[in-house]
């Protein structure tokens, strides 16, 4: 009978610090997602390739979450300057779905 109450003892033990971590860890989760913030950034529909001029059909908006210290360093491309990309020539070959960013463009050559 003793064996069997310890035993009961362990199984209940266990299923409370299962249920307490499993708290803990939401809360965590929860605290880093409030952390974050939402940004819009291009994305590509397309595959493009080489020296490729990026077009407006080529782009759209999506929305990532970042960290606010990440932003400033973020090479992302924000979706507020697409009009800086149109007809920039791609650095490599970029694959659809990728959010662009700015080393994958080739630099721009001013007029003058």
């Amino acid at each position: 009978m003793k064996q069997k109450l310890l035993l009961l003892a362990a199984v209940f033990f266990g299923v409370m610090a299962f249920m307490l971590t499993f708290q803990q860890i939401n809360q965590e989760k929860k605290k880093i997602q409030a952390a974050t913030t939402e940004v819009a950034v291009i994305q590509l529909v397309k595959d493009i390739a080489e020296n490729e001029p990026i077009t407006e059909d080529a782009i759209r908006g999506a929305k990532i979450k970042m960290y606010a210290s990440q932003l400033s360093s973020s090479r992302h491309i924000p979706y507020s300057q697409k009009s800086l990309i149109i007809n920039r020539k791609a650095q490599l070959s970029i694959q659809r779905g990728k959010i662009l960013q700015w080393n994958d463009l080739q630099n721009a050559v001013s007029g003058g």
